[in-house]
């Protein structure tokens, strides 16, 4: 009996693991992550379920098609993500770029078991000009934060496209690379000296 249990769970954690690979396209299936794209597409995406504050959530994540120097390609997932629980009632969710670094996080909360996106963030790479004198200008590294406070009920799923693509924050700040992502996001509008 034991060993029927567990080749079951095997058998459904496969299943499982093999559905999370598949790559979509207007909600179909159009192939499998890391496998031969056969259909180009700028809108593609894969489903993964995640376990969020005792809830069953969708993560919608964007898929790319990218292809080695002899024409091979596949399909690979542009983010990747992580999850970091903040308290009983509290999440993030960090979507971490492949191809330049930059991090974009939706903050989560539990209300009467419900779950609710309450801040959105983006942190990257940026340029601080820095006034020296009339018209003479330095140019220093800096880490750009911008957020969004927002109060949005998640229903079916949680899509990256819908929150961070071709958003314009208007709440974005600056500050030298030596201080902490954590740092700059907690203090946000604090004068630093340059």
């Amino acid at each position: 009996m034991y060993k029927q249990i567990i080749i079951i769970l095997l058998i459904l954690s496969y299943n499982f693991n093999k559905s999370q690979q598949l790559v979509y396209r207007n909600d179909t299936i159009i192939g499998k992550l890391h496998q031969n794209a056969v259909i180009k597409c700028d809108d593609c995406y894969n489903y993964s379920e995640e376990n969020i504050l005792r809830k069953a959530i969708l993560l919608k994540l964007p898929v790319e098609i990218t292809c080695d120097n002899k024409n091979n390609c596949n399909y690979e997932l542009i983010y990747n993500y992580e999850l970091s629980r903040v308290d009983s009632k509290r999440a993030i969710i960090k979507f971490n770029s492949y191809s330049n670094g930059d991090s974009y996080w939706l903050y989560l909360k539990n209300i009467d078991q419900n779950i609710y996106i309450y801040k959105k963030i983006l942190y990257k790479n940026g340029i601080y000009k820095k006034r020296i004198k009339s018209n003479d200008y330095d140019y220093l590294p800096a880490t750009e934060v911008c957020f969004e406070n927002l109060n949005i009920k998640v229903v079916k799923y949680i899509s990256f496209e819908d929150h961070f693509n071709s958003v314009v924050f208007k709440n974005c700040y600056k500050c030298p690379i030596q201080v902490k992502v954590e740092n700059c996001i907690k203090n946000q509008r604090i004068n630093y000296k340059w």
